[in-house]
Protein backbone atom coordinates (compact mmCIF):
# COMPACT_ATOMS: atom_id res chain seq x y z
CA UNK A 1 0.00 0.00 0.00
CA UNK A 2 1.70 3.14 -0.96
CA UNK A 3 1.42 6.87 1.16
CA UNK A 4 -1.72 8.12 2.27
CA UNK A 5 -3.02 11.01 4.19
CA UNK A 6 -6.38 11.74 6.73
CA UNK A 7 -8.23 14.52 6.34
CA UNK A 8 -10.93 15.24 9.61
CA UNK A 9 -13.49 17.41 9.36
CA UNK A 10 -14.87 18.69 12.59
CA UNK A 11 -17.94 20.90 13.15
CA UNK A 12 -20.82 21.52 15.51
CA UNK A 13 -22.86 18.79 14.23
CA UNK A 14 -20.77 15.87 12.38
CA UNK A 15 -17.63 14.72 12.05
CA UNK A 16 -15.69 13.16 9.06
CA UNK A 17 -12.82 11.58 8.33
CA UNK A 18 -11.25 10.64 4.72
CA UNK A 19 -7.86 8.71 3.68
CA UNK A 20 -6.52 10.08 0.41
CA UNK A 21 -3.45 8.92 -1.51
CA UNK A 22 -1.26 11.35 -3.23
CA UNK A 23 -2.90 11.96 -6.16
CA UNK A 24 -6.34 12.72 -4.33
CA UNK A 25 -7.91 9.44 -4.71
CA UNK A 26 -10.19 8.91 -2.09
CA UNK A 27 -9.22 5.21 -0.25
CA UNK A 28 -11.86 5.39 2.72
CA UNK A 29 -14.16 7.05 4.67
CA UNK A 30 -15.85 7.51 8.05
CA UNK A 31 -18.45 9.62 9.17
CA UNK A 32 -20.49 10.07 12.89
CA UNK A 33 -22.02 12.89 14.44
CA UNK A 34 -20.17 15.25 17.18
CA UNK A 35 -21.94 15.00 20.72
CA UNK A 36 -20.18 18.48 22.06
CA UNK A 37 -22.86 17.95 25.29
CA UNK A 38 -20.45 15.16 26.46
CA UNK A 39 -17.29 17.45 26.83
CA UNK A 40 -13.76 18.47 25.05
CA UNK A 41 -12.09 15.33 25.82
CA UNK A 42 -15.38 12.96 23.83
CA UNK A 43 -14.93 14.64 21.37
CA UNK A 44 -11.11 14.43 20.54
CA UNK A 45 -11.73 10.57 21.96
CA UNK A 46 -14.11 10.30 18.71
CA UNK A 47 -11.69 12.26 16.16
CA UNK A 48 -8.50 9.73 17.32
CA UNK A 49 -10.70 6.87 17.47
CA UNK A 50 -11.72 7.53 13.32
CA UNK A 51 -8.29 8.11 12.56
CA UNK A 52 -7.50 5.05 14.45
CA UNK A 53 -10.15 2.69 12.14
CA UNK A 54 -9.04 4.51 8.91
CA UNK A 55 -5.52 4.03 10.26
CA UNK A 56 -6.00 0.34 10.68
CA UNK A 57 -8.05 -0.82 7.34
CA UNK A 58 -4.92 1.19 5.46
CA UNK A 59 -2.20 -0.18 7.50
CA UNK A 60 -0.05 1.73 10.12
CA UNK A 61 2.91 2.01 8.57
CA UNK A 62 2.30 4.37 5.61
CA UNK A 63 0.56 6.92 7.19
CA UNK A 64 2.36 10.31 6.45
CA UNK A 65 0.19 13.02 8.71
CA UNK A 66 -3.22 14.05 9.60
CA UNK A 67 -4.68 17.15 8.18
CA UNK A 68 -8.04 18.71 11.24
CA UNK A 69 -10.21 21.15 9.90
CA UNK A 70 -11.76 22.90 12.52
CA UNK A 71 -13.87 26.16 13.37
CA UNK A 72 -12.51 29.24 14.74
CA UNK A 73 -8.83 31.04 14.65
CA UNK A 74 -6.21 29.13 15.18
CA UNK A 75 -2.72 29.92 16.59
CA UNK A 76 -0.38 27.29 13.78
CA UNK A 77 2.11 27.81 15.57
CA UNK A 78 0.94 26.83 19.17
CA UNK A 79 -2.10 24.73 17.78
CA UNK A 80 -4.55 26.41 19.75
CA UNK A 81 -7.94 27.47 19.10
CA UNK A 82 -9.24 30.87 19.89
CA UNK A 83 -12.56 32.31 19.06
CA UNK A 84 -14.46 29.28 18.26
CA UNK A 85 -18.16 30.38 18.83
CA UNK A 86 -19.09 27.04 17.71
CA UNK A 87 -16.80 25.19 20.19
CA UNK A 88 -16.10 27.44 23.21
CA UNK A 89 -14.88 24.06 25.19
CA UNK A 90 -11.46 24.49 22.79
CA UNK A 91 -11.16 27.80 23.71
CA UNK A 92 -7.06 27.77 24.41
CA UNK A 93 -6.75 23.95 24.27
CA UNK A 94 -3.60 22.35 22.83
CA UNK A 95 -5.97 20.21 19.87
CA UNK A 96 -3.23 19.83 18.06
CA UNK A 97 -0.41 18.61 20.37
CA UNK A 98 -3.10 16.37 22.27
CA UNK A 99 -4.12 14.43 19.40
CA UNK A 100 -0.41 14.23 18.32
CA UNK A 101 0.37 12.54 21.59
CA UNK A 102 -2.43 10.47 21.69
CA UNK A 103 -1.87 9.07 17.64
CA UNK A 104 2.09 9.15 17.48
CA UNK A 105 1.97 10.79 13.88
CA UNK A 106 2.21 14.34 12.80
CA UNK A 107 -0.85 16.76 12.94
CA UNK A 108 -1.67 19.80 11.03
CA UNK A 109 -4.60 21.56 12.19
CA UNK A 110 -6.57 24.29 10.02
CA UNK A 111 -9.51 26.36 9.59
CA UNK A 112 -12.26 24.54 8.23
CA UNK A 113 -13.07 27.29 5.37
CA UNK A 114 -9.17 27.55 4.24
CA UNK A 115 -9.21 23.57 4.59
CA UNK A 116 -12.22 23.62 2.18
CA UNK A 117 -10.83 26.34 -0.23
CA UNK A 118 -7.51 24.25 -0.20
CA UNK A 119 -9.44 21.17 -1.55
CA UNK A 120 -11.35 23.26 -4.32
CA UNK A 121 -8.02 24.80 -5.52
CA UNK A 122 -6.04 21.23 -5.35
CA UNK A 123 -8.94 18.88 -6.69
CA UNK A 124 -12.20 20.99 -7.05
CA UNK A 125 -13.67 23.88 -9.39
CA UNK A 126 -10.71 26.01 -9.05
CA UNK A 127 -8.06 23.35 -10.17
CA UNK A 128 -7.76 24.32 -13.51
CA UNK A 129 -7.23 28.06 -12.51
CA UNK A 130 -4.17 30.53 -11.45
CA UNK A 131 -6.38 32.27 -8.82
CA UNK A 132 -9.67 31.27 -7.21
CA UNK A 133 -12.08 32.61 -4.76
CA UNK A 134 -13.81 30.60 -2.37
CA UNK A 135 -16.38 31.56 0.01
CA UNK A 136 -18.47 28.89 2.30
CA UNK A 137 -21.50 30.82 2.20
CA UNK A 138 -21.85 29.44 -1.76
CA UNK A 139 -21.52 25.94 -1.21
CA UNK A 140 -25.40 25.42 -2.42
CA UNK A 141 -23.73 26.96 -5.62
CA UNK A 142 -22.02 25.17 -8.11
CA UNK A 143 -19.32 26.50 -10.62
CA UNK A 144 -20.35 25.80 -14.10
CA UNK A 145 -19.04 27.57 -17.27
CA UNK A 146 -17.00 29.99 -15.92
CA UNK A 147 -19.50 31.53 -13.70
CA UNK A 148 -21.53 30.40 -9.93
CA UNK A 149 -25.36 28.76 -10.71
CA UNK A 150 -27.73 28.48 -8.28
CA UNK A 151 -29.13 24.87 -8.29
CA UNK A 152 -32.91 24.51 -10.31
CA UNK A 153 -36.08 25.97 -8.32
CA UNK A 154 -38.22 23.65 -7.18
CA UNK A 155 -41.50 23.71 -9.49
CA UNK A 156 -43.92 26.53 -8.66
CA UNK A 157 -47.53 25.42 -8.33
CA UNK A 158 -50.85 27.98 -9.05
CA UNK A 159 -50.92 31.29 -10.74
CA UNK A 160 -49.76 34.39 -10.74
CA UNK A 161 -52.02 37.29 -10.45
CA UNK A 162 -52.09 40.88 -9.24
CA UNK A 163 -53.04 41.84 -6.00
CA UNK A 164 -55.05 45.16 -5.35
CA UNK A 165 -52.06 46.88 -3.85
CA UNK A 166 -50.03 46.24 -7.29
CA UNK A 167 -47.62 43.08 -6.19
CA UNK A 168 -48.42 39.91 -7.61
CA UNK A 169 -49.24 37.22 -5.20
CA UNK A 170 -49.82 33.49 -6.20
CA UNK A 171 -53.35 31.85 -6.21
CA UNK A 172 -53.97 28.48 -6.12
CA UNK A 173 -54.62 26.59 -8.81
CA UNK A 174 -58.66 25.50 -9.07
CA UNK A 175 -58.86 21.69 -10.65
CA UNK A 176 -62.11 20.91 -11.74
CA UNK A 177 -64.04 18.58 -10.99
CA UNK A 178 -64.59 15.12 -12.57
CA UNK A 179 -68.02 14.61 -13.66
CA UNK A 180 -67.56 10.87 -13.67
CA UNK A 181 -69.08 9.58 -11.04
Amino acid sequence: MSEYSIGVDLGGTNLRAAAIDAQGKLLDKIAGSTDLAAGRDAVIDDMVNSIEILRARLGEHNLRGVGIGIPGFILMDNGVIIGSNNMPEFENYPVRDEIEKRLGAKVILENDANAAALGEKWMGAGAKWTTSCFSPRYRHRRWHHHRWTRPPRPARHGRRTRSPYGRRQRQPLRLRQSRLR
